[in-house]
């Protein structure tokens, strides 16, 4: 099974209630995410829109917002990422990859820059109808990543 296919799988069961599959579920209302621990890496699972809250947080994310060391966002895709971020435990050093369905796209992404900024190596960066998540900058600050693949269906 592809690497990109198990991702898609990760991110269908992560709307699922239970998630299962996950040794740990995250939220803190504006970001719901799983995670998925092994020796060698850490898969982290950004869940898209699946709730009013969300669709609130997607329509913030039209403002922009400048973060530092970032780039520009929108607003509502920032909205809680960093506060998982902290909360994720992660350490220099440490590989992970990042998969997420539309919001948790541009979740993923805005997580990813964080775990670079930290020197967190990120080995995959897999994403599932991506919207336009922030400026020129913020995109080229994922540079380091080392695969990033992005897939859009044209029903999504």
């Amino acid at each position: 099974m592809s690497l990109s296919y198990s991702m898609a799988l990760l991110c269908q069961s992560i709307y699922n209630s239970p998630a299962i599959g996950f040794d740990e579920i995250i939220s803190n209302g504006a970001v719901y995410v799983g995670k998925i621990k092994s020796q060698l890496q850490t898969i982290i699972v950004f869940r898209g829109t699946a709730d009013l809250e969300d669709v609130l947080l997607d329509l913030e994310s039209v403002e922009p917002m400048q973060v530092p060391l970032v780039g520009t966002v929108g607003r509502g895709f920032h909205a809680g990422v960093q506060d998982i971020f902290d909360r994720m435990g992660l350490k220099a050093g440490d590989c992970v990859t990042i998969t997420g369905h539309s919001k948790g796209c541009s979740n993923g992404m805005i997580f990813a820059r964080y775990c670079l900024l930290r020197g967190i190596i990120v080995s995959n960066l897999i994403l599932f109808a991506p919207p336009k998540t922030g400026d020129q900058i913020f995109i080229d600050g994922l540079r380091y990543v080392n695969n990033i693949e992005a897939y859009c269906n044209r029903l999504d």
